[in-house]
């Protein structure tokens, strides 16, 4: 392998026309049972020529099943009782095709203390990812009410 370092327009523009054969990219995440909105890029209806630059799908994957797991999950709402058992058959299709090799670790423990506010996601209410540092704590934050200690 030539490893190169790239500043960062370089390195975004190499992404954006999928001039590289491989590289240190963040191409998804879901944070939650509902992971369309992390995902949707993946259809094979933003594969671009490389060369050109895409709006979505940068890694230039071009799959049916892919598509088709994901126009399943498109009309539903994330309180939708199908929302798990489709995602869940999109994620084996992630891992039969390996389009992207996840080699990141953002799972950890978040304490919180419950003492002054409750409302946190917990194993039992996983309605967001607990990691308070990202913009998406916004999504916390109407959930938590003061506990009046």
């Amino acid at each position: 392998a030539n490893v190169q370092q790239m500043d960062g327009g370089s390195f975004w523009n190499s992404w954006g026309l999928g001039t590289f054969d491989a590289g240190s990219y963040w191409p998804g995440c879901g944070l939650g049972p509902d992971v369309f909105t992390q995902l949707q890029g993946w259809h094979q209806q933003y594969v671009a020529p490389r060369g050109t630059h895409a709006s979505g799908n940068q890694m230039r994957h071009d799959s049916d099943r892919l598509s088709a797991a994901l126009d399943a999950l498109r009309p539903l709402t994330s309180a939708d009782p199908q929302i798990v058992p489709l995602t869940t058959e999109l994620l084996k299709v992630y891992v039969e095709e390996m389009p992207w090799l996840p080699m990141f670790g953002t799972s950890k423990f978040v304490p919180v203390d419950t003492y002054y506010w409750e409302g946190f996601p917990t194993a039992d209410n996983h309605y967001e990812g607990p990691w308070w540092w990202w913009s998406l704590f916004k999504y916390i934050m109407p959930h938590l009410e003061p506990t009046g200690r």
